[in-house]
């Protein structure tokens, strides 16, 4: 993976730019003195890390780009500390030296070149846990949605509508596989592939009006995420065993981060319509990505734990996804300071969530001395025979509960 892969879009106190140059000062505090007839050279006191200061060279550019630098003098002239978000370095708390500077011209559709210095500050980075994390994947929801208002634009050459109609059927096709491949690892029907249909036929009146093509797609996903986390037993009625679902969202989470990787390219060529089609696509797909991590999350918070290992594993994956997308650079474009801070701070509340999740006990793999059922290995165990469900779940390998062959690899809690 190169620097470009790990590449964000600047800002600074929620105003995005983008970046010409950067230099960054980092250091130690030292107290240097001399020892009168020493010849060995000075002597110092370490005084603790330096403080660290950015120098930023970026620049606003297109119609609107007197907005943005409107917004960006209030973040100037506004008192205390702001979150800057380096294109290389991440997130710091900084303090804006005074002196910050803009350069306008009405050339090229106009533009204003921006200089400012930033050091560090003592200040913590915001916090996540002030929102829960529904309000938080809620947060990204919007984001992806604003962002998707701003970047699709259909009007122009036939072929940037036929691109995004193009890259919706891929996508249909793809969320239809992964609904059947939902049902096939819950042992249940995949009951939502007449809803991607149905919302197939609508996009030639949801493509001009990208809000609501947000929330069918939007709702779409919540509701396949809910068929992992809600889903009961077709003959029990019961819930399933929480690490079957678990299983399912997990599997569901690395196809879904991955969704549109093998789509053809936009052409290299750099004309207005070919940099509006990219940006077309990637608007969508980071639109569709979002919408998906987000109804993952509240799906994993409706899913109990039975271990804290589990938990964890799918925490991680779920929390890699939401760094990931946030750090992507698709067809060159980012997403956007509003959906990067969205989902960095929903990637905080995953893992804090796996941190209070679960009881103790771990997942083992153990090998069968001799035959034995499931409700008799239950059992030895964990003294408690009805936990024989619990471990048909867990291993669905096994073609029959009451006769699990010797030396069978059986995965099971440690408790």
């Amino acid at each position: 993976m190169s620097y470009l892969d790990r590449y964000v879009q600047g800002s600074i106190g929620g105003v995005a730019f983008r970046t010409e140059s950067m230099n960054s000062t980092f250091g130690r505090r030292v107290a240097i003195y001399e020892l009168p007839f020493s010849e060995k050279g000075v002597a110092h006191v370490d005084l603790g890390r330096a403080s660290r200061e950015f120098r930023i060279k970026g620049f606003l550019i297109g119609t609107d780009y007197d907005r943005e630098r409107d917004k960006l003098i209030k973040v100037f002239e506004k008192p205390g500390a702001q979150l800057l978000v380096h294109p290389t370095l991440g997130r710091s708390m900084v303090l804006i030296k005074p002196g910050a500077q803009t350069n306008e011209s009405t050339a090229d559709g106009g533009m204003c070149e921006i200089e400012f210095t930033a050091i560090e500050a003592r200040d913590p980075l915001p916090p996540a846990t002030g929102l829960s994390l529904l309000d938080s994947a809620q947060n990204l929801r919007d984001a992806a949605s604003d962002n998707l208002f701003v970047k699709l634009l259909t009007e122009g050459p036939d072929f940037l509508t036929e691109d995004v109609f193009s890259t919706l059927d891929s996508v249909a096709r793809d969320l239809t596989i992964l609904n059947a491949q939902i049902g096939a690892w819950l042992a249940v029907p995949g009951n939502l592939a007449s809803r991607i249909d149905r919302i197939s036929q609508q996009l030639a009146s949801l493509i001009d009006t990208p809000r609501k093509l947000f929330d069918a797609i939007d709702n779409f996903l919540g509701s396949l995420m809910a068929s992992i986390s809600r889903v009961t037993d077709a003959l029990t009625q019961e819930d399933l065993a929480a690490s079957v679902r678990q299983s399912a969202l997990r599997r569901s989470i690395h196809q879904l981060a991955n969704l549109g990787d093998g789509y053809p390219l936009v052409p290299p060529t750099n004309t207005t319509a070919r940099n509006q089609q990219r940006r077309n696509r990637a608007a969508v797909m980071f639109a569709i990505k979002a919408s998906a991590l987000a109804n993952a999350a509240a799906a994993m918070a409706e899913i109990p734990s039975e271990s804290r290992s589990e938990a964890v594993e799918l925490a991680q994956v779920l929390a890699q996804a939401l760094t990931a997308l946030a750090d992507s650079n698709m067809d060159g474009e980012e997403v956007s300071a509003e959906m990067y801070e969205a989902l960095k701070d929903l990637a905080a509340l995953v893992e804090q969530l796996a941190d209070t999740a679960g009881a103790e006990g771990r997942v083992q793999v153990i090998s069968t001395s001799d035959a034995v059922a499931f409700v008799v290995l239950a059992y030895r165990l964990y003294g408690d025979a009805s936990r024989y469900e619990e471990l048909q779940a867990r291993n669905p390998q096994v073609m029959h509960p009451g006769a699990v062959p010797a030396s069978e690899r059986v995965e099971v809690l440690d408790r």
